[in-house]
Protein backbone atom coordinates (compact mmCIF):
# COMPACT_ATOMS: atom_id res chain seq x y z
CA UNK A 1 0.00 0.00 0.00
CA UNK A 2 1.53 3.09 -1.17
CA UNK A 3 -0.65 5.64 1.18
CA UNK A 4 0.03 5.85 4.85
CA UNK A 5 -0.22 3.11 7.64
CA UNK A 6 -3.80 2.36 9.34
CA UNK A 7 -4.01 4.02 12.72
CA UNK A 8 -3.52 1.79 15.21
CA UNK A 9 -6.94 2.76 17.38
CA UNK A 10 -8.99 2.33 13.95
CA UNK A 11 -10.64 -1.18 12.78
CA UNK A 12 -9.62 -1.97 9.08
CA UNK A 13 -12.35 -2.64 6.28
CA UNK A 14 -11.39 -4.11 3.10
CA UNK A 15 -13.52 -3.92 0.21
CA UNK A 16 -14.35 -6.19 -2.56
CA UNK A 17 -15.43 -4.21 -5.71
CA UNK A 18 -17.22 -5.69 -8.53
CA UNK A 19 -18.04 -4.17 -11.57
CA UNK A 20 -20.66 -4.73 -14.62
CA UNK A 21 -20.73 -3.42 -17.38
CA UNK A 22 -23.49 -3.54 -20.33
CA UNK A 23 -24.92 -1.98 -23.40
CA UNK A 24 -28.48 -2.18 -24.26
CA UNK A 25 -30.21 -0.41 -26.75
CA UNK A 26 -32.84 2.16 -26.22
CA UNK A 27 -35.42 2.59 -29.66
CA UNK A 28 -36.91 0.09 -31.05
CA UNK A 29 -36.15 0.98 -34.85
CA UNK A 30 -33.59 3.56 -34.44
CA UNK A 31 -30.04 2.28 -32.39
CA UNK A 32 -29.09 4.12 -29.90
CA UNK A 33 -27.04 2.48 -27.29
CA UNK A 34 -26.90 3.55 -23.70
CA UNK A 35 -23.91 1.59 -21.23
CA UNK A 36 -24.91 0.57 -17.72
CA UNK A 37 -22.11 1.14 -15.39
CA UNK A 38 -23.22 -0.93 -12.15
CA UNK A 39 -21.11 -1.26 -8.68
CA UNK A 40 -21.49 -4.42 -6.03
CA UNK A 41 -19.40 -5.05 -3.09
CA UNK A 42 -18.18 -8.70 -3.04
CA UNK A 43 -17.46 -8.83 0.44
CA UNK A 44 -21.55 -9.44 0.87
CA UNK A 45 -22.80 -12.92 1.89
CA UNK A 46 -24.38 -14.68 -1.44
CA UNK A 47 -28.24 -13.73 0.40
CA UNK A 48 -27.61 -10.32 0.20
CA UNK A 49 -25.73 -10.24 -3.36
CA UNK A 50 -28.66 -11.70 -5.04
CA UNK A 51 -31.31 -8.73 -3.67
CA UNK A 52 -31.60 -6.07 -6.66
CA UNK A 53 -31.16 -3.08 -4.16
CA UNK A 54 -27.68 -4.04 -3.49
CA UNK A 55 -26.56 -3.54 -7.08
CA UNK A 56 -25.65 -0.02 -7.08
CA UNK A 57 -25.85 2.01 -10.26
CA UNK A 58 -22.46 4.02 -11.50
CA UNK A 59 -23.62 5.58 -14.23
CA UNK A 60 -25.03 5.80 -18.15
CA UNK A 61 -22.39 5.79 -20.61
CA UNK A 62 -24.07 8.23 -23.19
CA UNK A 63 -24.84 7.46 -26.64
CA UNK A 64 -21.43 8.21 -28.62
CA UNK A 65 -19.33 8.81 -25.74
CA UNK A 66 -15.98 6.20 -24.91
CA UNK A 67 -16.43 4.13 -22.06
CA UNK A 68 -12.69 5.15 -20.74
CA UNK A 69 -13.56 8.80 -20.56
CA UNK A 70 -16.33 7.92 -18.62
CA UNK A 71 -14.84 5.30 -16.37
CA UNK A 72 -11.48 7.40 -15.94
CA UNK A 73 -13.29 9.37 -13.18
CA UNK A 74 -14.42 6.48 -11.12
CA UNK A 75 -11.32 4.83 -11.19
CA UNK A 76 -9.50 7.57 -10.09
CA UNK A 77 -11.54 7.27 -7.05
CA UNK A 78 -10.63 3.81 -6.59
CA UNK A 79 -6.97 4.24 -6.94
CA UNK A 80 -7.56 6.87 -3.90
CA UNK A 81 -9.62 3.81 -1.99
CA UNK A 82 -6.61 1.62 -2.64
CA UNK A 83 -4.29 3.83 -0.57
CA UNK A 84 -6.90 4.09 2.23
CA UNK A 85 -9.33 6.26 3.61
CA UNK A 86 -11.23 6.72 7.23
CA UNK A 87 -14.69 7.01 6.68
CA UNK A 88 -17.51 7.07 9.01
CA UNK A 89 -19.34 3.75 9.40
CA UNK A 90 -22.66 2.51 11.51
CA UNK A 91 -19.85 1.14 14.50
CA UNK A 92 -18.37 4.64 14.21
CA UNK A 93 -15.04 5.77 11.89
CA UNK A 94 -12.97 2.46 10.24
CA UNK A 95 -9.94 2.90 8.09
CA UNK A 96 -11.24 1.40 4.76
CA UNK A 97 -9.30 -0.01 1.31
CA UNK A 98 -10.86 -1.27 -1.15
CA UNK A 99 -10.24 -2.41 -4.86
CA UNK A 100 -11.58 -3.37 -8.09
CA UNK A 101 -11.70 -7.23 -8.07
CA UNK A 102 -13.96 -8.28 -10.39
CA UNK A 103 -15.60 -6.78 -13.81
CA UNK A 104 -17.90 -8.44 -15.66
CA UNK A 105 -19.04 -7.66 -19.15
CA UNK A 106 -19.73 -9.42 -22.31
CA UNK A 107 -17.54 -10.82 -25.12
CA UNK A 108 -16.36 -8.08 -27.14
CA UNK A 109 -16.52 -5.23 -23.89
CA UNK A 110 -14.46 -7.57 -21.79
CA UNK A 111 -11.88 -7.88 -24.31
CA UNK A 112 -12.13 -3.64 -24.90
CA UNK A 113 -11.32 -3.39 -20.79
CA UNK A 114 -8.73 -6.27 -20.62
CA UNK A 115 -6.85 -4.36 -24.03
CA UNK A 116 -7.19 -7.04 -26.06
CA UNK A 117 -8.27 -7.26 -29.57
CA UNK A 118 -11.88 -8.47 -30.27
CA UNK A 119 -12.84 -12.44 -30.66
CA UNK A 120 -12.49 -11.72 -34.61
CA UNK A 121 -8.62 -11.21 -34.89
CA UNK A 122 -6.01 -13.53 -35.01
CA UNK A 123 -5.39 -13.60 -31.41
CA UNK A 124 -8.62 -12.48 -30.16
CA UNK A 125 -8.56 -14.26 -26.54
CA UNK A 126 -8.37 -12.67 -22.98
CA UNK A 127 -6.99 -15.58 -21.55
CA UNK A 128 -5.15 -17.05 -23.99
CA UNK A 129 -3.36 -17.08 -27.24
CA UNK A 130 -5.32 -19.31 -29.06
CA UNK A 131 -5.76 -18.58 -32.74
CA UNK A 132 -8.98 -17.86 -34.36
CA UNK A 133 -8.80 -21.02 -36.82
CA UNK A 134 -7.92 -22.90 -33.67
CA UNK A 135 -11.44 -21.96 -31.17
CA UNK A 136 -13.33 -25.25 -31.94
CA UNK A 137 -10.05 -27.29 -31.30
CA UNK A 138 -10.85 -29.76 -28.12
CA UNK A 139 -7.19 -30.73 -27.95
CA UNK A 140 -5.88 -27.12 -27.77
CA UNK A 141 -3.53 -26.61 -24.95
CA UNK A 142 -4.74 -23.38 -23.29
CA UNK A 143 -3.26 -23.52 -19.75
CA UNK A 144 0.57 -23.73 -21.81
CA UNK A 145 -0.72 -20.72 -24.20
CA UNK A 146 -2.14 -18.51 -21.40
CA UNK A 147 -1.56 -15.10 -21.27
CA UNK A 148 -0.14 -13.55 -18.17
CA UNK A 149 -0.48 -9.68 -17.27
CA UNK A 150 3.74 -9.02 -16.72
CA UNK A 151 3.64 -10.82 -20.00
CA UNK A 152 1.46 -8.50 -21.83
CA UNK A 153 2.88 -5.59 -19.70
CA UNK A 154 6.31 -5.94 -21.60
CA UNK A 155 4.26 -6.56 -25.05
CA UNK A 156 2.63 -2.78 -24.48
CA UNK A 157 6.80 -2.10 -23.65
CA UNK A 158 7.63 -2.65 -26.89
CA UNK A 159 4.55 -1.61 -28.64
CA UNK A 160 4.80 1.55 -27.78
CA UNK A 161 8.88 1.87 -28.13
CA UNK A 162 8.17 1.54 -32.11
CA UNK A 163 8.70 4.73 -33.93
CA UNK A 164 6.30 4.16 -36.74
CA UNK A 165 2.21 4.03 -36.27
CA UNK A 166 2.25 0.90 -38.92
CA UNK A 167 5.17 -0.70 -36.42
CA UNK A 168 2.78 -0.44 -34.01
CA UNK A 169 -0.09 -1.76 -35.25
CA UNK A 170 1.90 -4.95 -36.80
CA UNK A 171 2.95 -5.22 -33.50
CA UNK A 172 -0.03 -4.84 -31.41
CA UNK A 173 -1.58 -7.12 -34.33
CA UNK A 174 0.94 -9.85 -33.59
CA UNK A 175 0.06 -10.33 -29.74
CA UNK A 176 -3.67 -9.49 -30.50
CA UNK A 177 -3.41 -6.53 -28.20
CA UNK A 178 -4.73 -2.86 -28.32
CA UNK A 179 -1.75 -0.37 -29.75
CA UNK A 180 -2.07 1.64 -26.19
CA UNK A 181 -4.09 0.11 -22.42
CA UNK A 182 -6.69 1.43 -21.37
CA UNK A 183 -7.37 3.46 -18.10
CA UNK A 184 -7.60 0.75 -15.63
CA UNK A 185 -4.16 0.61 -16.27
CA UNK A 186 -3.89 2.80 -13.44
CA UNK A 187 -5.31 0.23 -10.46
CA UNK A 188 -3.77 -2.34 -8.84
CA UNK A 189 -4.92 -5.28 -10.78
CA UNK A 190 -4.71 -8.49 -13.19
CA UNK A 191 -6.81 -7.78 -16.57
CA UNK A 192 -6.31 -11.64 -17.48
CA UNK A 193 -7.56 -12.62 -13.81
CA UNK A 194 -9.98 -10.09 -13.01
CA UNK A 195 -11.82 -9.66 -15.55
CA UNK A 196 -13.00 -13.35 -16.28
CA UNK A 197 -14.59 -15.13 -19.49
CA UNK A 198 -18.11 -14.59 -18.62
CA UNK A 199 -19.41 -18.45 -17.92
CA UNK A 200 -23.10 -16.83 -16.86
CA UNK A 201 -23.26 -15.47 -20.84
CA UNK A 202 -21.39 -18.67 -21.81
CA UNK A 203 -23.46 -21.23 -21.00
CA UNK A 204 -26.77 -19.13 -21.68
CA UNK A 205 -25.47 -18.20 -25.27
CA UNK A 206 -24.92 -21.89 -26.22
CA UNK A 207 -27.92 -23.00 -24.99
CA UNK A 208 -29.73 -20.61 -26.68
CA UNK A 209 -27.79 -21.64 -29.55
CA UNK A 210 -28.97 -25.45 -29.05
CA UNK A 211 -32.37 -24.27 -28.69
CA UNK A 212 -31.93 -22.56 -32.44
CA UNK A 213 -30.22 -25.97 -33.66
CA UNK A 214 -32.81 -27.95 -32.56
CA UNK A 215 -36.01 -25.94 -33.38
CA UNK A 216 -34.76 -25.35 -36.52
CA UNK A 217 -34.85 -29.46 -37.33
CA UNK A 218 -38.50 -29.91 -36.73
CA UNK A 219 -40.67 -30.31 -39.36
CA UNK A 220 -44.10 -28.89 -38.56
CA UNK A 221 -45.19 -32.52 -36.83
CA UNK A 222 -42.49 -32.38 -34.61
CA UNK A 223 -43.26 -28.46 -33.92
CA UNK A 224 -46.45 -29.13 -33.40
CA UNK A 225 -45.88 -32.50 -31.31
CA UNK A 226 -43.15 -29.93 -29.07
CA UNK A 227 -45.83 -27.83 -28.39
CA UNK A 228 -48.33 -30.26 -27.19
CA UNK A 229 -45.81 -32.05 -24.58
CA UNK A 230 -44.13 -29.00 -23.62
CA UNK A 231 -47.42 -27.72 -22.67
CA UNK A 232 -48.82 -30.65 -20.43
CA UNK A 233 -45.58 -31.67 -18.93
CA UNK A 234 -44.86 -30.49 -15.56
CA UNK A 235 -43.29 -27.68 -14.08
CA UNK A 236 -42.19 -26.04 -10.71
CA UNK A 237 -45.31 -24.09 -9.33
CA UNK A 238 -43.39 -21.13 -8.93
CA UNK A 239 -42.14 -20.75 -12.41
CA UNK A 240 -44.02 -18.20 -14.34
CA UNK A 241 -45.43 -19.09 -17.57
CA UNK A 242 -43.46 -18.85 -20.48
CA UNK A 243 -44.80 -18.11 -23.98
CA UNK A 244 -44.63 -20.43 -27.04
CA UNK A 245 -40.87 -21.65 -27.44
CA UNK A 246 -41.16 -22.39 -31.16
CA UNK A 247 -42.63 -19.12 -32.23
CA UNK A 248 -40.93 -16.54 -29.09
CA UNK A 249 -38.16 -18.29 -28.36
CA UNK A 250 -36.08 -15.04 -29.56
CA UNK A 251 -37.58 -13.01 -26.90
CA UNK A 252 -36.45 -15.07 -24.19
CA UNK A 253 -34.60 -13.63 -21.24
CA UNK A 254 -31.43 -15.79 -20.68
CA UNK A 255 -33.22 -17.30 -17.55
CA UNK A 256 -36.03 -17.96 -19.57
CA UNK A 257 -33.45 -19.89 -21.99
CA UNK A 258 -32.24 -21.88 -18.71
CA UNK A 259 -35.32 -22.99 -17.35
CA UNK A 260 -36.43 -24.37 -20.73
CA UNK A 261 -33.27 -26.39 -20.99
CA UNK A 262 -34.08 -27.92 -18.14
CA UNK A 263 -36.71 -29.59 -19.78
CA UNK A 264 -36.05 -30.09 -23.07
CA UNK A 265 -34.10 -33.91 -22.22
CA UNK A 266 -37.82 -34.85 -20.51
CA UNK A 267 -40.41 -33.58 -23.16
CA UNK A 268 -37.88 -34.89 -25.87
CA UNK A 269 -37.62 -38.54 -24.79
CA UNK A 270 -41.49 -38.63 -24.43
CA UNK A 271 -42.54 -37.40 -28.07
CA UNK A 272 -39.23 -37.50 -30.09
CA UNK A 273 -39.47 -39.91 -33.33
CA UNK A 274 -37.15 -39.51 -36.66
CA UNK A 275 -40.24 -38.85 -38.56
CA UNK A 276 -40.57 -35.09 -36.69
CA UNK A 277 -37.25 -34.33 -37.63
CA UNK A 278 -37.35 -32.63 -41.39
CA UNK A 279 -36.22 -35.42 -44.37
CA UNK A 280 -33.14 -33.47 -46.05
CA UNK A 281 -31.58 -33.15 -42.39
CA UNK A 282 -31.54 -37.00 -41.50
CA UNK A 283 -30.17 -37.58 -45.42
CA UNK A 284 -27.62 -35.30 -44.53
CA UNK A 285 -26.91 -36.98 -41.29
CA UNK A 286 -26.65 -39.66 -42.62
CA UNK A 287 -24.64 -38.98 -45.75
CA UNK A 288 -21.92 -36.89 -44.70
CA UNK A 289 -21.69 -38.34 -40.93
CA UNK A 290 -23.35 -41.93 -41.50
CA UNK A 291 -25.46 -40.86 -38.66
CA UNK A 292 -28.64 -43.36 -38.80
CA UNK A 293 -32.31 -41.98 -38.00
CA UNK A 294 -33.31 -43.84 -34.91
CA UNK A 295 -29.48 -43.55 -33.92
CA UNK A 296 -29.59 -39.19 -34.34
CA UNK A 297 -33.02 -39.09 -32.08
CA UNK A 298 -30.93 -40.93 -29.33
CA UNK A 299 -27.84 -38.92 -29.85
CA UNK A 300 -29.95 -35.74 -29.50
CA UNK A 301 -31.58 -36.68 -26.78
CA UNK A 302 -28.54 -37.75 -24.87
CA UNK A 303 -26.92 -34.20 -26.09
CA UNK A 304 -29.48 -32.15 -24.20
CA UNK A 305 -29.47 -34.62 -20.90
CA UNK A 306 -25.63 -33.81 -21.20
CA UNK A 307 -26.58 -29.90 -21.63
CA UNK A 308 -28.90 -30.23 -18.43
CA UNK A 309 -26.86 -31.48 -16.39
CA UNK A 310 -23.87 -29.44 -17.34
CA UNK A 311 -25.88 -26.59 -16.44
CA UNK A 312 -27.01 -28.05 -12.94
CA UNK A 313 -23.15 -29.04 -11.76
CA UNK A 314 -22.33 -25.07 -12.76
CA UNK A 315 -25.03 -23.33 -10.92
CA UNK A 316 -23.94 -25.36 -7.72
CA UNK A 317 -23.47 -23.81 -4.77
CA UNK A 318 -20.14 -25.72 -3.78
CA UNK A 319 -17.74 -26.79 -6.16
CA UNK A 320 -15.70 -29.35 -5.20
CA UNK A 321 -12.30 -31.55 -7.02
CA UNK A 322 -14.95 -34.06 -8.59
CA UNK A 323 -17.51 -31.45 -9.45
CA UNK A 324 -14.63 -30.08 -11.44
CA UNK A 325 -13.65 -33.11 -12.70
CA UNK A 326 -17.24 -34.19 -13.54
CA UNK A 327 -18.23 -30.82 -15.54
CA UNK A 328 -15.41 -31.00 -17.07
CA UNK A 329 -16.05 -34.66 -18.59
CA UNK A 330 -19.45 -33.57 -20.03
CA UNK A 331 -18.21 -30.48 -21.62
CA UNK A 332 -15.89 -33.02 -23.42
CA UNK A 333 -18.89 -35.40 -24.30
CA UNK A 334 -20.93 -33.02 -25.22
CA UNK A 335 -18.77 -31.13 -27.68
CA UNK A 336 -18.03 -34.14 -29.34
CA UNK A 337 -21.47 -35.39 -30.05
CA UNK A 338 -22.09 -31.97 -31.44
CA UNK A 339 -18.93 -32.18 -33.63
CA UNK A 340 -20.99 -35.58 -34.65
CA UNK A 341 -23.99 -33.21 -36.20
CA UNK A 342 -21.60 -31.11 -37.75
CA UNK A 343 -22.18 -28.09 -35.29
CA UNK A 344 -19.07 -26.48 -34.82
CA UNK A 345 -19.88 -24.93 -31.24
CA UNK A 346 -16.94 -23.00 -29.81
CA UNK A 347 -15.85 -25.48 -26.77
CA UNK A 348 -16.36 -24.13 -23.44
CA UNK A 349 -13.09 -22.97 -21.27
CA UNK A 350 -11.78 -24.75 -18.51
CA UNK A 351 -14.31 -26.23 -15.25
CA UNK A 352 -12.88 -24.08 -12.90
CA UNK A 353 -14.17 -20.99 -14.32
CA UNK A 354 -17.75 -21.51 -13.62
CA UNK A 355 -17.31 -21.46 -9.89
CA UNK A 356 -17.21 -18.29 -10.95
CA UNK A 357 -20.85 -18.28 -11.96
CA UNK A 358 -22.47 -17.47 -8.27
CA UNK A 359 -19.63 -15.25 -7.23
CA UNK A 360 -20.37 -13.00 -9.95
CA UNK A 361 -24.30 -13.37 -9.54
CA UNK A 362 -24.41 -12.04 -13.42
CA UNK A 363 -27.97 -13.39 -13.21
CA UNK A 364 -29.41 -11.00 -10.87
CA UNK A 365 -27.04 -7.78 -12.62
CA UNK A 366 -28.56 -9.02 -15.91
CA UNK A 367 -32.08 -8.26 -14.34
CA UNK A 368 -31.10 -4.88 -13.15
CA UNK A 369 -30.01 -4.06 -16.89
CA UNK A 370 -33.12 -5.50 -17.33
CA UNK A 371 -35.00 -3.23 -15.18
CA UNK A 372 -33.71 0.01 -16.61
CA UNK A 373 -34.18 -1.06 -20.30
CA UNK A 374 -38.17 -1.72 -19.81
CA UNK A 375 -38.03 1.97 -17.95
CA UNK A 376 -37.06 3.45 -21.49
CA UNK A 377 -40.83 3.32 -22.56
CA UNK A 378 -41.92 5.35 -20.09
CA UNK A 379 -39.21 8.36 -20.13
CA UNK A 380 -38.92 11.64 -22.53
CA UNK A 381 -36.94 10.16 -25.03
CA UNK A 382 -35.05 13.42 -24.30
CA UNK A 383 -31.88 12.87 -22.06
CA UNK A 384 -32.82 8.96 -21.02
CA UNK A 385 -29.26 8.47 -19.14
CA UNK A 386 -30.38 11.43 -16.91
CA UNK A 387 -34.18 10.35 -16.21
CA UNK A 388 -33.12 6.94 -15.56
CA UNK A 389 -30.58 8.29 -12.54
CA UNK A 390 -33.12 10.30 -11.54
CA UNK A 391 -35.64 7.31 -11.31
CA UNK A 392 -32.98 5.05 -9.58
CA UNK A 393 -32.41 7.99 -7.15
CA UNK A 394 -35.72 7.75 -5.83
CA UNK A 395 -35.93 4.40 -5.79
CA UNK A 396 -33.04 3.70 -4.12
CA UNK A 397 -34.70 5.98 -1.65
CA UNK A 398 -37.74 4.58 -1.20
CA UNK A 399 -35.90 1.56 -0.46
CA UNK A 400 -33.99 3.29 2.60
CA UNK A 401 -36.99 4.24 3.56
CA UNK A 402 -39.04 0.78 3.73
CA UNK A 403 -35.89 -1.00 5.02
CA UNK A 404 -36.29 1.28 8.19
CA UNK A 405 -33.76 3.36 7.55
CA UNK A 406 -33.74 7.01 9.30
CA UNK A 407 -32.06 10.45 8.74
CA UNK A 408 -31.15 12.02 11.13
CA UNK A 409 -31.78 15.72 9.51
CA UNK A 410 -35.70 14.77 9.75
CA UNK A 411 -37.93 14.10 12.56
CA UNK A 412 -39.23 10.70 12.65
CA UNK A 413 -42.50 11.55 14.83
CA UNK A 414 -44.75 12.10 11.29
CA UNK A 415 -42.69 9.70 8.88
CA UNK A 416 -45.66 7.69 7.71
CA UNK A 417 -43.10 5.77 5.64
CA UNK A 418 -41.86 4.23 8.61
CA UNK A 419 -44.89 1.73 8.32
CA UNK A 420 -45.28 1.65 4.41
CA UNK A 421 -44.22 -1.99 4.35
CA UNK A 422 -47.24 -3.12 6.44
CA UNK A 423 -49.76 -1.90 3.95
CA UNK A 424 -50.26 -4.80 1.79
CA UNK A 425 -51.83 -2.85 -1.17
CA UNK A 426 -48.51 -0.30 -1.03
CA UNK A 427 -45.76 -3.32 -1.14
CA UNK A 428 -47.13 -4.80 -3.81
CA UNK A 429 -46.46 -1.81 -5.89
CA UNK A 430 -43.10 -1.36 -4.48
CA UNK A 431 -42.25 -5.09 -5.13
CA UNK A 432 -43.41 -4.16 -8.59
CA UNK A 433 -40.82 -1.78 -8.71
CA UNK A 434 -38.22 -4.13 -7.35
CA UNK A 435 -37.88 -1.90 -4.16
CA UNK A 436 -38.99 -4.80 -1.55
CA UNK A 437 -39.38 -8.04 -1.98
CA UNK A 438 -42.89 -9.70 -3.31
CA UNK A 439 -45.17 -9.86 -0.37
CA UNK A 440 -46.89 -13.43 -2.44
CA UNK A 441 -43.44 -14.84 -2.30
CA UNK A 442 -42.92 -13.98 1.04
CA UNK A 443 -46.28 -15.73 1.94
CA UNK A 444 -45.82 -18.44 -0.43
CA UNK A 445 -42.41 -19.11 1.25
CA UNK A 446 -44.46 -18.80 4.74
CA UNK A 447 -46.49 -21.35 4.17
CA UNK A 448 -43.97 -23.70 2.11
CA UNK A 449 -41.96 -23.82 5.50
CA UNK A 450 -45.26 -24.68 7.11
CA UNK A 451 -45.92 -27.20 4.73
CA UNK A 452 -42.85 -28.79 5.43
CA UNK A 453 -43.39 -28.64 8.68
CA UNK A 454 -46.29 -30.43 9.01
CA UNK A 455 -44.91 -32.88 6.79
CA UNK A 456 -46.68 -32.41 3.62
CA UNK A 457 -44.14 -32.92 1.17
CA UNK A 458 -42.94 -36.36 3.07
Amino acid sequence: MNGSPPPQHLPVLKIFLDIYVDDFGTYRNVYHSLGGVYLQLGNMPLTLRKQLKNHFLIGFVPFGAKFNDFIEPVLQDIKRLEKGLIMQTLNGNAFVIGSIGCVTADLPQGNDIADVKRHNAKYGCRSCNVPNDQYTNIDYNYIKNARFHQQTEKQFIEIKSQHSKIDRERLATKYGLLIEPGPFKMLKWDRHLQIPQDPYHSMAGKARTLLEVTFNIFNTNGENAFIEYWKNIEKPSHWYRMPNPVRYRQSFMFSDVLRLTMLMPFVLRRFLKPYHIKKEVLNNWNMEQNIKQNSAVLKLCTCWAIEAKVLKLAFSNTMTESVYQELQELLKREYEILIQFGYHISKANHARNFATLLNTAVGVKEMVHRIFKNMVPHMNCKVIELDLTKRYNTLQALRHLIDGWTDPRFSTRTNALNNINTDPILRTIFSGWYATESLSITINNQKNVEDERDGKYA
